[in-house]
């Protein structure tokens, strides 16, 4: 069996240009696995074990609204935060649909249509609408996945983006629990 030091020594090696440092930090403050289970969890149960776009923000109105309900207070200032995020920078949207990370094109496709969620003057105001609010928050827990997995797999960006890969982590649990009621 393999401990968690020899883990981190193992993951290292493996990732040579990272921070010895900056992988102990991630292996220990746990958040980067937390994100890794729960989406394998997201993704099993929304999605049939294949979470694209498409699939995601074409659901049926039913599921959508379902998903909407209840959001807690600390899901809502998770959302308020992703909000304030991209709607006071356009470098962040730049970023979150980065063409590295898009290999299919598919996310481009939504990118109009989360600008578009943006131009609410706050979250409360997006939140009203139920739908756009999960659709909003599908769009943001797919593409920080797809950023891990396919564009910033450093573990300095995983350490940079700790609150909102929390915050993703958050968002998926509420989720997953609704669509099992």
């Amino acid at each position: 069996m393999c401990d968690e030091t020899a883990f981190s020594e193992w993951l290292a090696k493996q990732l040579k240009a990272q921070s010895k440092e900056d992988i102990q930090k991630v292996c220990d403050e746990k958040y980067a696995l937390y994100f890794l289970m729960t989406w394998n969890i997201f993704e099993k149960t929304l999605f049939d074990t294949n979470c694209q776009f498409h699939k995601a923000l074409n659901q049926s109105h039913d599921l959508i609204i379902r998903l909407s309900d209840d959001f807690s207070s600390e899901e809502i200032k998770a959302l308020n935060r992703f909000f304030d995020r991209y709607k006071y920078s356009s470098e962040c949207v730049k970023h979150l649909f980065n063409q590295k990370t898009d290999t299919t094109g598919e996310a481009r496709g939504f990118k109009s249509e989360f600008k578009s969620y943006l131009k609410k003057e706050n979250f409360s105001d997006l939140l009203a609408e139920k739908e756009k609010a999960v659709k909003f928050a599908l769009c943001i827990i797919i593409r920080y996945r797809n950023n891990m997995f396919h564009g910033n797999k450093g573990v300095s960006n995983w350490l940079e983006y700790r609150q909102q890969i929390n915050d993703c982590t958050c968002l998926m649990q509420h989720f997953i629990s609704k669509n099992e009621q």
